[in-house]
């Protein structure tokens, strides 16, 4: 699961956060905006770990790194 701290940091950043296995599923938000990015990360956390990225291109190089 994204720390809030974590996942505020990578979107006052525009980069990327990448969480420690859980175990739970995973899944990557990418979304632009800061406020919808956030409400989604949120309300997904507690059932998924949520990799999250702010644009497209960090998306992409999220999903690349964490292949599940």
């Amino acid at each position: 699961v994204v720390s809030a701290r974590s996942a505020r940091a990578a979107a006052a950043g525009g980069g990327t956060s990448a969480p420690a296995d859980s175990g739970q599923p995973r899944i990557l938000l990418v979304e632009d905006s800061v406020d919808l990015r956030n409400y989604v990360r949120d309300d997904l956390s507690d059932e998924f770990q949520v990799l999250v990225a702010a644009n497209g291109r960090s998306g992409l190089e999220l999903a690349r790194s964490d292949v599940p």
